[in-house]
């Protein structure tokens, strides 16, 4: 365990950095990407109020005391495991527990064109997958960190056409009785026609103190691939999350992602998304519920590179008690990329008048023949609507309910892995019920 007294959080990482003995360092390649990255951070340090970008999601209080940094494997069954998941039996399971790939827990299998390797194990052999860093934003100071610290990950790579019919299923699981900081990083590489449905799940086991998961993921898509992915968040009042994912998409490659925050203190999702070349198509949802003092911010990003390319998006939030939700939504359309469809839509419900949602949908656009809307609504139930489910006889609470979860249904049916769907609505029923 490496841990300091009384400093601040920043500090202790740049101490800790000196002795790390991080996967691939001692490779010439690897520790100068490690460094220059470390230089940066060292440079921004965590983000506060007065960063644009992070202005409604202050980190900071939560960091607060010592951290441990070690990479010590922690204790869990087979049984703990198959206790947090859907009935996907099939499954190819992936487990990551506090940062780092845990092969026993794991069910890899055969599947032809498909690779699934350790990052930490790809970097001792002095290799680094050719996209990492690429699409990732190194100036964001949590990308920084993650550069500077990562631990471990995956490396998942499909070959030409490989078509994976059974999910890919990534757990990362943080468990701990010290707080705890965990650096991991998913590399995705799909080549032309390569087709495939992944999907990340963030838990927490046995957690009694602070865990601060900082994941990036770095996503190629060659032509014609398309990748379900889905993005669920379930971590405990201690769990802190900020993700990054980076997604680069060439000609005719589809890329559907659906992110639905269930539980966790502090959770920070950033979402890059590059049409590189024409006819690509990018479909996001985002559903997020937040109660008692927690937060819960989307950033996303949608960058129209070329022309002929489409996007929608459509993100929902449930707030209740004095929890805050925030939306950043930016379309953004080069001057090359005519012939551009771009949809963005954010709509949150109140339940509380202590609750508060923060949105900001944008579009800018420099090319002149597209078709693009934005928007953005925020408020309580509709009085009206309750009203006519009541006088056909249902009671008030029951009635609400089926409102909210009609609102949340919107993103949870495009979810088209079905076991996975009716387990996210059973999560997503519980905690708005």
């Amino acid at each position: 365990m490496t841990t300091l007294v009384n400093t601040d959080l920043r500090e202790q990482i740049l101490a800790h950095a000196d002795s790390a003995g991080l996967p691939g360092s001692s490779h010439h390649k690897i520790s100068t990407f490690r460094a220059e990255a470390l230089e940066k951070f060292a440079a921004k340090g965590f983000p506060g109020r007065k960063d644009e970008e992070y202005k409604y999601a202050n980190i900071r209080p939560l960091l607060k005391g010592e951290f441990d940094f070690s990479t010590g494997a922690a204790s869990l069954s087979e049984a703990d495991i198959n206790a947090l998941l859907p009935s996907l039996e099939d499954a190819i399971r992936i487990v990551l527990v506090n940062g780092m790939f845990n092969k026993e827990l794991s069910k890899l299998q055969s599947v032809s064109g498909l690779s699934i390797e350790s990052l930490a194990s790809y970097a001792e052999a002095g290799k680094l997958p050719g996209s990492i860093g690429t699409y990732a934003d190194a100036e964001d100071p949590f990308v920084a960190l993650n550069n500077a610290l990562w631990t471990d990950g995956v490396v998942l790579s499909l070959s030409r056409n490989c078509i994976v019919e059974k999910p890919v299923y990534c757990i990362h699981i943080a468990t701990s009785d010290a707080a705890r900081m965990n650096q991991q990083r998913f590399i995705i590489n799909m080549e032309d026609g390569a087709s495939a449905t992944i999907i990340e799940h963030y838990e927490t086991v046995r957690l009694s103190a602070t865990s601060f998961t900082n994941n990036v993921t770095e996503i190629v898509m060659k032509s014609e691939a398309i990748l379900h992915h889905y993005i669920l968040q379930n971590e405990c009042e201690n769990g802190v999350i900020v993700t990054s994912t980076n997604t680069c998409l060439d000609g005719k490659a589809t890329y559907h992602i659906n992110t639905v925050t269930v539980n966790g203190s502090f959770v920070r999702n950033n979402l890059n998304i590059v049409l590189n070349h024409p006819f690509a198509e990018a479909h996001l949802y985002g559903l997020y519920a937040a109660n008692g003092n927690s937060l819960v911010d989307n950033h996303t990003l949608v960058d129209h590179r070329v022309r002929d390319c489409q996007s929608n998006e459509l993100y929902k939030g449930v707030i209740d008690d004095q929890a805050t939700g925030v939306f950043n939504g930016k379309i953004f359309v080069r001057q090359d990329a005519q012939k551009t469809n771009a949809f963005q839509s954010n709509k949150n419900i109140l339940l509380s008048d202590d609750a508060s949602m923060n949105t900001k949908p944008q579009l800018e656009i420099y090319a002149d023949d597209v078709k693009c809307s934005h928007g953005s609504s925020t408020g309580q139930i509709d009085q009206e609507a309750l009203f006519y489910l009541r006088s056909r006889g249902i009671g008030p609470d029951s009635a609400k309910r089926l409102m909210i979860q009609a609102f949340a249904d919107d993103v949870i049916n495009n979810i088209k892995q079905e076991d996975f769907r009716k387990f996210v609505s059973s999560l997503v029923t519980k905690k708005l019920g």
